[in-house]
C-alpha cells in the first residue's frame, strides 16, 4: 500500500468515523462531564446566554470558573441535535478535528504534503486525542484556539498578509473566552522560545498588526465580562484571581465547585508521555536513533523546527511546577509532537527496521487486548450487543493485521495499517467498558428505568450525599415528561415535596431512621439507587 494522498484520506476518515460512531458511548460520567453537560443545558433551557449557571448542592448559581464560548457552543449543539450524548460531545470532537486541519495546515506550509497528512494521521490516533474528542469538557476548543493561534501566526510572517495575523488575534480571543488567560500564556511562552531557538527570526514580529489586532482582541472579549460582572458581581476578581492563578499555586484555592486535582511535580511529563501513547514509543526511539544530529534530520526549514520543537515543549514545561493539572492541559503539545514525529519518521531511512519492529509490537499488542476486551466485557455482564460488536472490531483488527504482515508493509504504510489498529482497539475499549460506566458513573439508566415505568411519574427526585450533575442533564432529557432534579440535605428530605430520593448504595445507611421508613428502594442500578416515598 503505497503511502498516496487518497490512502491518508481513507485512514483520516475511518479514524474519524470510529470516533464519530462512539460519540454516544459511554453516558455522561461524573463529575466533568455531567457538570459541563447540565451548564449547557441549563443555558439553553432557561435562556440565559450571559452568565453560565452549574447545579450546585445550594440550588442553581451562577458558574464563574470558566468563560462562556464552549458553552454557547455546546448549548447550540443540544438545540440541533437534541439533549443527548451525541450532542453533548461533538463540540469536542469538531473541537480535534478544527486542530487537525490547522496541523495540516501548517505542516503541508513548512515541510511538504506527506509529513502533513502523517501528522495528522499521528494526532488523531494518540490516545488522549482519541478518547477526549469523545468526551464533554473544554479543553478541545481550548486546543483548537491555541493551535489556530499558533498556524496563523506562522502564516502571517511566512506569507506576510494581514489576514492570518488578524486570525492570530481571533484564535486567541476564542481560547480566552473558552477558559481564560491560560491561552495567551501558552501562545506567547511558545513563541519567545522559538524567538530565542531561532534569533534570527525576531524581524517577523513586525509583520503581526499589534495595535489593530490587539483593539480587535479587546473587541472580541472585553463585552462579555463587563456583562457577566454586571448581572452576576464578584465574576470577574474569582475568574482572574481564583481561577487562573491561585489554583496554580496553592491546594485550597477557594475553588466553588469542587476539588482540585493534586499532582506531584513533574507529573506533566508523566502524563504527557502516557497520554501521546503509542507515539510516544516512536517518537523516543527516533530521538535516541537521532540524538546529536536532531537539527539536521528535520532540516527542510531550520526556524520553523524550532517553532515545532517550542510548540511541544513548553506545554509541559508550564505545568511541571503546576500541583493542580490534569492530562487534559496537556493537550496544546500534542499537534508538535506529531509533526515532529512524522518529521521523525519520514525523513530517516535508517530507522525504518527499528520503527517498523516498534509499530509491530503495538499493533499486535492492541490486537491482544481487543481480543482479550470481550471476556472482560462478558465478566462485568455488558449487553450482549456491545460483545458482538467488539467481537467484530476485533476479527476485523486480527485480519488486517495478518493481511498487512503477509504483504510485508514498510515504513509509512506501517504506520496508517497500526494506526487504524489502535483505534479500532480504542472503540472496541468503549463498546465494552462503556456499559459498566454509564452504570456505576452516571445516572443515565436511572432516568430511563423512570421513563419505562410512567407509573412513577416522579415530580420531584432529592440528591443526597454528592452531587451527580448528570442527574440534572437525564432529569431534563427525560421525555416525555421532564424530572425536577433537585439537592437536597438529609434532614430537609423529609419535610420537602420530592417523592423520590436518588443516592449510592453506600450512602442507604446514612439516612435517618425516619427518612428510611418513609422511603422505599424502587430499583438500583450500578452503584445507584432509587427510592420512593410511601403511600400514605
Amino acid at each position: 500500500m503505497a503511502f498516496t494522498n487518497r490512502n491518508a484520506l481513507i485512514v483520516i476518515g475511518v479514524i474519524v468515523c470510529l470516533r464519530l460512531t462512539t460519540l454516544g458511548l459511554p453516558a455522561l460520567i461524573d463529575s466533568t462531564e455531567g457538570r459541563y453537560g447540565s451548564i449547557a443545558q441549563i443555558m439553553l433551557t432557561s435562556g440565559d446566554w450571559i452568565v453560565p449557571q452549574v447545579p450546585m448542592p445550594e440550588g442553581i448559581i451562577p458558574y464563574w470558573g470558566k468563560p462562556p464560548l464552549h458553552f454557547w457552543i455546546n448549548a447550540l449543539s443540544l438545540k440541533l441535535f437534541g439533549m443527548n450524548e451525541f450532542a453533548a460531545r461533538l463540540p469536542s470532537l469538531l473541537g480535534a478535528l478544527l486542530t487537525a486541519l490547522f496541523v495540516w495546515i501548517f505542516a503541508n506550509r513548512f515541510y511538504a504534503r506527506e509529513i502533513a497528512s502523517k501528522s495528522v494521521i499521528v494526532f488523531l490516533s494518540s490516545g488522549l486525542i482519541f478518547f477526549l474528542s469523545g468526551g464533554v469538557h473544554l479543553d478541545c476548543t481550548l486546543l483548537a484556539a491555541i493551535t489556530g493561534a499558533l498556524v496563523c501566526f506562522a502564516m502571517a510572517v511566512d506569507s506576510q498578509k494581514t489576514s492570518w495575523g488578524y486570525g492570530f488575534f481571533v484564535s486567541l480571543a476564542a481560547g480566552f473566552m473558552t477558559k481564560g488567560p491560560i491561552a495567551i500564556v501558552l501562545c506567547v511562552a511558545i513563541l519567545l522560545l522559538w524567538l530565542i531557538l531561532a534569533p534570527t527570526e525576531r524581524h517577523c514580529l513586525k509583520r503581526i498588526p499589534w495595535i489593530s489586532g490587539a483593539l480587535l482582541f479587546l473587541i472580541l472579549t472585553v463585552p462579555w465580562f463587563i456583562l457577566a460582572e454586571r448581572e452576576s458581581p464578584g465574576l470577574v476578581k474569582y475568574f482572574f484571581v481564583n481561577e487562573n492563578f491561585l489554583r496554580y499555586v496553592q491546594a485550597n484555592y477557594g475553588d466553588k465547585y469542587g476539588s482540585g486535582h493534586r499532582k506531584p511535580y513533574g507529573a506533566s511529563w508523566v502524563l504527557l508521555a502516557i497520554g501521546f501513547m503509542p507515539w510516544t514509543l516512536a517518537l523516543a526511539l527516533a530521538w535516541w536513533k537521532l540524538r546529536g544530529r536532531i537539527r539536521e534530520c528535520v532540516n527542510p526549514r531550520a526556524p520553523w523546527n524550532a517553532f515545532v520543537f517550542s510548540w511541544a515543549l513548553i506545554p509541559p514545561l508550564f505545568f511541571t511546577l503546576a500541583r493542580q493539572i490534569l492530562p487534559a492541559y496537556l493537550l496544546p503539545a500534542f499537534p508538535g509532537l506529531a509533526i515532529l514525529t512524522a518529521v521523525f519518521i519520514s525523513q530517516n531511512n535508517g530507522l525504518s527496521v527499528s520503527l517498523n519492529q516498534l509499530y509491530w509490537f503495538v499493533a499486535a499488542l492492541f490486537v491482544v487486548v481487543s481480543v482479550a476486551l470481550v471476556p472482560v466485557g462478558a465478566w462485568y455482564n455488558a449487553p450482549m450487543g456491545n460483545l458482538a460488536i467488539s467481537l467484530a472490531i476485533a476479527i476485523l483488527v486480527i485480519l488486517g493485521y495478518r493481511k498487512a504482515k503477509k504483504a510485508g508493509l514498510h515504513g509509512d504504510s506501517v504506520l496508517a495499517v497500526s494506526a487504524l489498529i489502535l483505534v479500532s482497539a480504542f472503540a472496541s475499549l468503549l463498546v465494552v467498558a462503556q456499559f459498566k460506566a454509564s452504570r456505576d458513573k452516571s445516572t443515565k439508566y436511572i432516568f430511563e428505568y423512570i421513563e419505562q415505568h410512567p407509573h412513577l411519574t416522579p415530580e420531584r427526585v432529592a440528591v443526597l450525599y454528592g452531587h451527580p450533575f448528570s442527574a440534572y442533564f437525564y432529569g431534563a432529557a427525560a421525555d416525555p415528561d421532564p424530572v425536577l432534579v433537585a439537592p437536597h440535605s438529609p434532614d430537609q428530605v423529609l419535610n420537602s415535596e420530592a417523592d423520590h430520593i436518588l443516592l449510592k448504595i453506600g450512602d442507604v445507611p446514612r439516612l435517618s431512621a425516619e427518612t428510611s421508613a418513609a422511603f422505599e428502594k424502587e430499583t438500583q442500578v450500578g452503584k445507584w439507587v432509587l427510592m420512593r416515598r410511601k403511600a400514605n
